[in-house]
Formats: C-alpha cells, sequence, structure tokens
C-alpha cells in the first residue's frame, strides 16, 4: 500500500549524482516536463509505483555529462532528451541506458526546455486534441476552432489545427 500524497507535501533533498553503469550515460538535466502522470504517482495511483521516497518526473532534457563502458553512439556534450519508466527526472542528474535517449538538434532548431516535453505531454496532448477533434466533427469540417490549455497541450492543438488546415483560438 502506498500513502496518498500530494505535491505540497514534497521536500528538496542533496543526493549524490549517480555514477553511469555499463552501456548508461549520465546526464545533467536541463529541464523537466510536469505531467499529469507525474502526480499520480507522487500519489501512489499510477500504474507504475516505484517504492517511496522517489525522485519524480517522466521526462527530460539535458546534456550528457559522463559515459559508461560500452557506450559508443552518444559523445560527452550532447543535447538528449529521454523517459525513465520509473521517474527521476526532477532531479539535477540521470543515468539512463545509452539505447533509451534521443538527440535534441541544435540550439537554434530546438531548445531544451521544449525538447523535455516531446516524449510524454506532447503526446499526450496531441492524442486528447485528436480524440476532441474527431467527436466534436462530423463530415469535413472547413475550419476547427479549439481553445487549449496550455503547455503541451497547446502545441498540440497547434499540430492538429495546421494537419486538418485550421487555426487554434487562445483564450
Amino acid at each position: 500500500m502506498f500513502p496518498i500524497r500530494r505535491p505540497d507535501t514534497l521536500v528538496v533533498e542533496e543526493v549524490a549524482a549517480p555514477e553511469p553503469a555499463a552501456g548508461e550515460v549520465l546526464v545533467k538535466i536541463a529541464a523537466a516536463g510536469v505531467n499529469y502522470a507525474d502526480l499520480l504517482m507522487v500519489a501512489g495511483r499510477y500504474q507504475v509505483k516505484p517504492p517511496f521516497p522517489f525522485i519524480p518526473g517522466l521526462e527530460f532534457s539535458g546534456t550528457i555529462a559522463a559515459m559508461g563502458t560500452g557506450v559508443l553512439n552518444w559523445r560527452v556534450g550532447d543535447r538528449v532528451m529521454g523517459a525513465p519508466a520509473m521517474g527521476g527526472c526532477f532531479a539535477e542528474y540521470i543515468c539512463m541506458p545509452a539505447d533509451r535517449l534521443f538527440a535534441v538538434p541544435t540550439e537554434t532548431e530546438m531548445s531544451l526546455e521544449l525538447a523535455a516535453g516531446l516524449l510524454i505531454g506532447s503526446d499526450d496532448g496531441m492524442g486528447a486534441v485528436c480524440d476532441a477533434l474527431a467527436l466534436s466533427f462530423s463530415g469535413s469540417p472547413q475550419r476547427d476552432d479549439v481553445a487549449p490549455w496550455r503547455g503541451d497541450v497547446d502545441g498540440a492543438c497547434d499540430t492538429a489545427a495546421c494537419a486538418r488546415d485550421s487555426t487554434v483560438t487562445r483564450l
């Protein structure tokens, strides 16, 4: 049984930076996405239940700070994003299997802040928006007006609207 916890009960603690094992990289986190699933996980209500205490956060971006043995496809300083299954992104550093990371384009093409929300939040937002558009319209509408929330859902609205040759109305 997991205790019910609210986000305002979280505490910040100093812990040692992890050391990458063979096949892993150590990433200095630049930004982390905040998702509904993070709140569920903290409350002990998510389908994945790490033992308390744990570090929440399900998606991040940052730069590789160190590599374990056997890592050949990355270099220290590479910009990456990832989504560990058991959280850990609301920290300064995280170790991840090298084959579970994705490259982030150069700063001129994509900020690390944007990349931090692409793997989970944008996908969830896009799914919700596409479901809403499919349910809201029958036939072939010429124009969709969508009032998004904010954050990743906002980006998903823009993407869905462009795909349907439509516009997004922001409130």
